[in-house]
Formats: C-alpha cells, sequence, structure tokens
C-alpha cells in the first residue's frame, strides 16, 4: 500500500476526487450468522508478520463473539475478504 498509493485511496464520484490515505487500516470482512462486519487493524503497514497474525486473530475473534468497539470497526482505508469461505471457488 506504501508503495502503490494508489491502491490506499478513495473516489468520490460526486466531486470527482480522489483521497489518498497516509495511514494504512487494513478492513477485515469477517461472516457472522446474520451479516458481515468489518474490523479494522489500523497501521498495519507499521507490523511485522507476527504482529498482524495475533491482532488480526484477536480482531476476528472478538468480531465473531460481537465484542468490538465501534471505533474497531470504522476507518479502513483497504478491505479484504476471502471470497471462498462459503465453499465455493470463484476464478
Amino acid at each position: 500500500m506504501k508503495a502503490v498509493p494508489q491502491l490506499n485511496a478513495t473516489f468520490d464520484e460526486k466531486t470527482n476526487t480522489v483521497t489518498r490515505y497516509g495511514d494504512v487500516n487494513l478492513g477485515m470482512a469477517v461472516a457472522l450468522p446474520d451479516g458481515l462486519i468489518v474490523p479494522v487493524l489500523r497501521n498495519i503497514d507499521q507490523m511485522g508478520f507476527k504482529e498482524i497474525r495475533v491482532r488480526s486473530a484477536d480482531l476476528v475473534d472478538r468480531a465473531r463473539a460481537q465484542k468490538l468497539k465501534r471505533e474497531e470497526m470504522s476507518g479502513a482505508t483497504f478491505t479484504v475478504s476471502n471470497l471462498g469461505a462459503d465453499g465455493h471457488q470463484r476464478v
């Protein structure tokens, strides 16, 4: 995301502007029985692999237990999802 800042951005269709973000805050889509929630791992670009693994597992566990704080569910600058989690492969 730091190497390709165009990925860490949003486009506003109404104003025809692109906003690039300095922070890299990764949203992780987590399926729940009654919907989807996106906890946010903040400043992921400043973490090592082990810290990412530990913090993301904690966020996912607390998301499934519905114990996230409001601020942990907003502010993502990029979001990922596992499209194969439902047993269907997509190409």
